[in-house]
């Protein structure tokens, strides 16, 4: 792990997987919880057409989304669609549209738009996380151009660990292609069952040596609780949210470097 790095106004993590069904955008809502725990400002860019975290987050009503800023692409037109969420001011929210799978499955196109939308939109010391789809197409290719990290999320199963060696080698292609201030932060296991935990950071560490975090996200009945309230599991009341709490707090210093 290194320490935090500074993209536009501050740290730009992007949170892919290159398979769906992994808890991508739960572990995007926890990061963004944990900064809102500890008093960062936050902007979640949903970068993906299902708008999960769009959802999650239940934004204030807005007229523009990141499909829209995607297509002007001048230097800080996000400002103009950030838009506060339920979570409070301090979390702010990009909007994903279901047209944005339109520009998802394009092979031709800028790559740098979302990077340069955010250039001067975001104040200083703010987190800003994407969402990215569980693709390699245009739209995650924008959010590694943009990010100053990347947090990969891993599936506890044989297909999950094929999934996170794709992932880093494609952050690794952006880094020597297009943006070599990107690393990785870290591969992390999500949806860990009680006793799978050694078995399957071994298998990852195996694979991936120096890229995995010592620790994973616990699979626990709050989180599709807690979405559908569109609440941070920071402030969610349930017994085995607490467990989550921490695992999204060791994520969080883990990314930031705090």
């Amino acid at each position: 792990m290194s320490g935090r790095t500074q993209g536009p106004g501050g740290a730009t993590v992007a949170v892919l997987s290159l398979k769906g069904g992994v808890g991508k955008t739960t572990l995007t809502l926890g990061l963004a919880g944990a900064a809102w725990a500890a008093g960062q400002p936050v902007v979640v860019v949903d970068l993906d057409p299902q708008a999960n975290a769009t959802y999650a987050l239940d934004p204030h009503p807005f007229d523009f989304t990141v499909h829209d800023v995607l297509w002007d692409g001048r230097p800080g037109i996000a400002a103009q669609a950030f838009t506060a969420s339920a979570w409070g001011a301090g979390v702010r929210i990009l909007a994903a549209e279901p047209a944005l799978i339109d520009r998802g499955q394009r092979t031709l196109g800028a790559i740098s738009r979302l990077r340069v939308a955010l250039e001067g939109a975001v104040p200083p010391g703010t987190l800003v996380v994407i969402d990215c789809p569980p693709t390699l197409g245009e739209l995650t290719r924008n959010a590694l151009q943009a990010a100053s990290t990347a947090l990969i999320v891993a599936e506890a199963s044989r297909f999950g660990v094929d999934a996170a060696i794709r992932a880093v080698s494609a952050v690794e292609q952006a880094r020597e292609s297009t943006n070599p201030g990107l690393h990785v932060a870290g591969v992390v296991v999500n949806r860990v069952r009680a006793g799978q935990r050694q078995r399957w950071l071994a298998e990852l560490t195996a694979a991936l040596p120096g890229r995995v975090v010592p620790f994973t996200i616990p699979d626990v009945a709050a989180v599709a609780d807690l979405q559908e309230a569109r609440l941070p599991v920071q402030a969610w009341p349930a017994h085995d949210s607490h467990e989550l709490t921490g695992a999204f707090e060791e994520l969080y210093r883990a990314v930031t470097g705090g």
